[in-house]
């Protein structure tokens, strides 16, 4: 069996192809921006501009009402996009941050994200698998509980599928990178995380139809004034 793994050339192109083994990339989470994200809206604008005809044509209570809607649905956006990105940075945290590879035929140690398909990477008891893919060489026994949720180790001979994020209890191995990033089961399921965050919850769907009827309301009552 050819050990010699990749060579430096070779990773490059593999880079160019798959890009960086990221989850996420590494920016930080910034409070600020997603407040201003939030403005985005189209229907927040509409709103403001019920809002300020409201206002001019004396009706408080309809001003009022609506810029509590206003600030509401800012609030609820802005408190479920932060949980989407505190989600995603709690996963890369479960990510080992270096691995040792075969390159060239020389063990080195390198950057988890630096990892591409094709790679051989040396496990051993206490790491966590880098990336997906399969054992080459030896057996070792695998908690896979951050995945499937069971407890009990998993032994893992050659040709066997390894995953992103799971655990190696015993033995050591060598396996190659299949698939990296976004593409593996791990990053799956954070993708999976993220869609359910950032879907409209039945709350947020009721108060977008409340402003679109406010809205039409309020402009309906001062048309006729």
């Amino acid at each position: 069996m050819d050990l010699r793994g990749l060579s430096e050339k070779e990773v490059l192109e593999r880079r160019k192809k798959y890009g960086w083994n990221l989850i996420l990339e590494r920016e930080k989470v910034k409070v600020f921006s997603i407040l201003i994200s939030q403005l985005k809206n189209p229907l927040i604008y509409i709103l403001l501009f019920v809002g300020a005809i409201s206002l001019i044509f004396g009706e408080l209570f309809d001003f009022v009402l609506i810029i509590a809607v206003v600030i509401l649905n800012i609030l609820m956006g802005f408190f479920q996009e932060y949980n989407a990105k505190k989600t995603l940075y709690a996963l890369r945290k479960m990510i080992k941050p270096t691995a040792m590879v075969i390159r060239e035929g020389k063990r080195k140690l390198i950057d988890a994200k630096e990892l591409v398909p094709g790679d051989l990477v040396v496990l051993i008891s206490g790491d966590r698998i880098p990336a997906d893919g399969k054992l080459i060489q030896g057996e070792i026994l695998v908690s896979e509980a951050i995945l499937t949720g069971e407890e009990e180790g998993i032994m893992k001979r050659e040709k066997d599928k390894v995953f992103m994020g799971t655990t190696v209890l015993s033995g050591k191995g060598i396996m190659e990178v299949e698939k990296i990033g976004k593409e593996t089961e791990f990053g799956k399921i954070g993708k999976a995380l993220i869609e359910i965050e950032e879907g409209k919850t039945p709350l947020q769907k009721k108060l977008e139809d409340l402003s679109k009827n406010l809205a039409i309301l309020v402009l309906a009552i001062c048309f006729l004034i």
